[in-house]
């Protein structure tokens, strides 16, 4: 087996199937195996980071993870079991949050990140069911019965031309919840059906960004509630010296793996199917040496951040949208993301 660096990972992405039940305008994924993840792949997968790491995030994602979430209760039941150190998290639509999921997902603490892109107007035009149905209502159900019980959840908004001038609408939503207590904005990738789909111009960006972060800012003075935006969160933790160098996400310094369904690992979730970029299995382990290979060429990749003044306070680009999609304009728009969170976290100081 090709050795992990000691306690080198600390999250571990199990896809565990590439089914989902909604059919998102921009999915960069829409070619995904549908099977399903078995236990035995997932158990060699945990092993795999076990074996190098103390302490690591086991984060579900897919597809919809919620499809198979017998699969969940197996992992969670054999990490108990194990004594295994392991945070787990789900990154769900929020379709399949029924009372029984919910009530499973809080007892097992399996952090709820869920994806929602605006009122339900606009949430509805980007991440309607397959057949085209509202989406949005089903979300709203699951989010009423967290609230009952005071569970708190992060939301992840896919930012597009569609919707970029309405990002406040999504901050009033979170604060009248109530229990939404983290937003992250990413940007839409030009792959599979994203490659269709509008992107918003640099200046869209930046004014739909600033009047978001702007107005969590007056709801937190009224309310005395905050609500943490993930890209201001991010520019905190690099000024404090939390965070360093490469630090867009685990993946970049060589610190996450992701396992499909059939066992292959790769560097990233975003890079699936390119074999480039598959560093293992989990049956063989992970080479370790195109591991450390693909982390130096994505630093010469990104190597124009070396040279940004913001560098300090960015932590770096995605190199995942800027290698899959081949446009030099998402490279801009990350940059104007991110130029924009700095910027309005060191006026807000």
């Amino acid at each position: 087996m090709k050795e992990i660096a000691k306690g080198n990972i600390k999250m571990l992405l199990l896809s565990l199937t590439g089914a989902c039940n909604l059919g998102c305008k921009y999915c960069y994924a829409d070619s995904y195996n549908e099977n399903m993840m078995t236990f035995d792949i997932a158990k060699k997968a945990i092993a795999l980071v076990q074996a190098q790491s103390n302490d690591f995030i086991i984060q579900f994602s897919g597809g919809e993870p919620l499809l198979n979430i017998n699969l969940i209760r197996t992992i969670s039941q054999h990490i108990k079991d194990n004594n295994i150190k392991a945070k787990m998290q789900i990154q769900t639509n929020g379709t399949l949050l029924t009372a029984e999921n919910i009530d499973f997902l809080v007892k097992e603490k399996i952090a709820i990140g869920i994806s929602i892109d605006g009122n339900q107007k606009i949430h509805d035009e980007q991440r309607p069911f397959r057949d085209n149905s509202s989406s949005f209502k089903k979300i709203m159900a699951g989010l009423e019965i967290l609230k009952n019980k005071k569970i708190n959840v992060g939301i992840t908004c896919v930012v597009t031309k569609n919707n970029v001038n309405f990002l406040e609408k999504l901050v009033m939503l979170s604060y009248y919840w109530g229990n939404i207590k983290k937003i992250g904005f990413d940007l839409i990738r030009g792959q599979g059906r994203g490659s269709k789909i509008s992107k918003p111009t640099e200046q869209e960006l930046k004014t739909g960004l600033t009047k978001a972060f702007s107005l969590g800012e007056k709801f937190k003075a009224i309310t005395g509630s905050k609500i943490i935006f993930a890209q201001l969160n991010k520019v905190e933790k690099l000024q404090n010296k939390e965070l360093i160098g490469f630090s867009h996400c685990h993946a970049m310094n060589g610190a996450a793996i992701y396992v499909d369904v059939d066992g292959k690992i790769y560097a990233c979730a975003s890079l699936l199917g390119q074999n480039e970029y598959l560093i293992g299995d989990v049956e063989q382990g992970i080479d370790l040496a195109k591991q450390e290979a693909i982390k130096n060429k994505l630093e010469l990749i990104l190597k124009k951040c070396f040279s940004c003044h913001y560098f300090s306070n960015c932590g770096g680009a995605c190199f995942a949208r800027w290698i899959g999609c081949g446009d030099e304009s998402e490279q801009e728009l990350e940059c104007c993301l991110k130029i924009t969170a700095i910027d309005c976290y060191q006026q807000e100081r």
